[in-house]
């Protein structure tokens, strides 16, 4: 057994300058944690996890998230999380820079799954307490171990690119994978699939105008149901979720400071720059 909360009082944070050495190009890391014991802690950087083998428990948000071999999960940059191993945890950690998502984000972001590999399941890991997530079965989880195997086994800043593109492969498999598999217990629930789907349209379409009405078409449910369904699984209303994403999709553009704020405004799907600072909170 596992216990509910982990490490409630200190819980540090991870730059890339502490995976990374100094002056270093490398844009991937990848390590393995075995007997995986990891305090709550939280990283600037992406973190994608793979559970090898063994069992255990994520800890994330208010989640305690029972874990076995074939898990696959994002961790968003900024959010506390940890693991408690109960029997022979071993856990492959593929850590992605700022500038792996600039280089490459835009042809990942073009692929089938990406979205709600990489948006929608990480925000639900942290309220939504049923299996909607990735598990890979035995046939694919023996090619992913081959595929890490071929990743790490590639060193050295001269062959930085190569890895990277060994990378941006396992990623766009695991994102085609998790698009055409319907594998998850929850999403067999009529009502889950149709509120999956509904996150998936409004995280490809929140920089358009976008109406309740609209989602009760992609949804095919009234607005009552709609909004019950929608709530229990996010905690959000269908409009704070649009607002949640544009705002998201808002910060990320300002810190890197290419657009004027009424550029990023327009481009995020707010009516103006006022409207936009209402919700950043400038």
């Amino acid at each position: 057994m596992y216990p509910k909360k982990i490490d409630p009082y200190i819980v540090p944070f991870y730059g890339e300058k502490d995976e990374f050495p100094e002056g270093s190009t490398d844009l991937t890391n990848v390590s393995i944690h075995r007997s995986c014991n990891i305090g709550m802690h939280s990283h600037d950087f992406c973190e994608i996890n793979i559970i090898l083998r063994g069992k255990g428990c994520h800890y994330i948000g208010e989640m305690a998230i029972p874990l076995t071999s074939g898990e696959f999960f994002v961790i968003p940059p900024h959010v506390q999380h940890g693991y408690f191993c109960e029997s022979d945890l071993d856990v492959c950690h593929i850590i992605l820079r700022k500038g792996f998502f600039e280089k490459y984000g835009a042809d990942l972001s073009a692929i089938p799954g990406y979205s709600t590999l990489f948006e929608i399941e990480p925000y639900l890991r942290q309220v939504y307490d049923d299996n909607f997530f990735l598990k890979l079965d035995d046939e694919k989880q023996d090619c992913v171990q081959h595929e890490i195997a071929d990743i790490m086994s590639v060193k050295g800043e001269d062959f930085a690119a190569y890895r990277n593109i060994l990378v941006l492969r396992f990623l766009s498999d695991m994102c085609y994978y998790r698009k055409c598999r319907k594998i998850h217990r929850a999403e067999t629930i009529p009502a889950n699939s149709h509120i999956l789907r509904t996150l998936e349209y409004i995280q490809n379409h929140f920089m358009e105008p976008l109406t309740v009405e609209t989602l009760m078409q992609v949804a095919n449910m009234s607005r009552p149901t709609l909004h019950r369904h929608f709530k229990a699984i996010t905690k959000m209303t269908p409009l704070e979720y649009i607002i949640k994403c544009r705002t998201n999709a808002a910060q990320i553009l300002l810190s890197q400071g290419q657009m004027s704020r009424t550029e990023v405004a327009q481009k995020c799907g707010f009516f103006d720059t006022s409207h936009m600072n209402k919700y950043l909170g400038k």
